[in-house]
């Protein structure tokens, strides 16, 4: 049996602060404990704060930092 491929996947919810990102993180971990390569994003987000002149949410640095693979933010 081999391993279906994802080519991605979409989490999304209708509220703010309902575990969306909590539950990103989990599948992330899952995935990369398969062996796959993973990278999180987060496209769209509430709050943020400035660090370095930049604006940034904490949840996608988070998610980058979970992430397998490199990418900018």
């Amino acid at each position: 049996m081999t391993a279906p491929a994802y080519n991605g996947v979409f989490v999304t919810g209708t509220d703010t602060e309902i575990g969306k990102t909590f539950c990103s993180m989990l599948l992330m971990q899952a995935l990369q404990q398969r062996g796959l390569r993973v990278a999180g994003m987060k496209p769209v987000a509430s709050g943020g704060r400035y660090i370095q002149q930049q604006l940034v949410n904490d949840d996608a640095l988070y998610m980058q930092q979970q992430s397998g693979l490199q990418h900018p933010y």
